[in-house]
């Protein structure tokens, strides 16, 4: 997993190619034995993204304009590229124990790559989902693929994290509850480097909760309450035993 250790601290600046990336953890030992315990690896996604660039033929960048920003209509959905300018990007803060917020130095968008280099409001997150929702097009089949449960969460993994107890290709999914309603959820989140980002679909209440941040803070309580508040209690009713 990254980024952690000095080794990406000291490099994340400069790095210029996800040939450098890669390279600074293709020699690490395993966290485990595959198939032994379950994490998120920044790792894997960064070598899912090349795995992509090999398969297309198309950078990264190109796939990212291609098949998310494009077919969501979200021109605000772009790859940040080394030397770009993006207007409007917010500036990434890093929130201490003692609730004080400080800037944080240059990191090379190659050091986040696959793993979190994609630029997007809230809005913008929420409007790609319902892209993939359309079930007028062919993406709505889709989303359908990518959130079918591959694996389950070992126990206490889900609690920790707050999340559903399974995982899809991409996408936490199961049933958690809200102000009582116990409802599916289908979502994730990220965080790297100064940034936090959380998208939620609750299919049953046709509800998008999507929040984007740029401090480390956990926003986790602001997605919850926001679920809480606008969640659809008929339904809940309905489903109670």
């Amino acid at each position: 997993h990254f980024p952690d250790g000095e080794e990406f601290v000291q490099a994340r600046a400069d790095i210029t190619s996800s040939d450098e990336l890669i390279a600074m953890f293709a020699s690490r030992p395993l966290s485990f034995v595959p198939g032994s315990q379950w994490a998120y690896s920044n790792a894997n996604y960064v070598l899912l993204g090349r795995i992509a660039e090999r398969a297309s033929g198309l950078t990264y960048a190109e796939l990212v304009e291609r098949y998310i920003a494009g077919p969501s209509a979200r021109p605000g959905i772009v790859h940040e590229r080394l030397y770009s300018i993006i207007p409007q990007l917010a500036e990434p803060y890093y929130r201490s124990s003692d609730d004080r917020y400080s800037g944080l130095p240059y990191v090379s968008p190659t050091a986040r790559y696959a793993a979190g280099s994609i630029v997007a409001s809230a809005d913008d997150m929420a409007q790609w989902l319902l892209s993939l929702l359309d079930e007028s097009s062919a993406p709505s089949a889709i989303f359908t693929a990518m959130t079918q449960p591959v694996i389950s969460l070992p126990d206490g993994v889900a609690a920790k994290a707050q999340v559903p107890p399974q995982y899809a290709y991409g996408w936490f999914v199961g049933e958690q509850t809200y102000a009582g309603c116990t409802t599916n959820v289908i979502e994730h989140g990220g965080n790297i480097l100064g940034y936090n980002a959380r998208l939620r679909y609750l299919p049953e209440h046709n509800l998008i909760v999507s929040v984007a941040s740029n401090t480390s803070r956990n926003i986790q309580p602001v997605v919850d309450e926001l679920t809480a508040r606008y969640i659809d209690q008929q339904i809940c009713r309905e489903r109670a035993p």
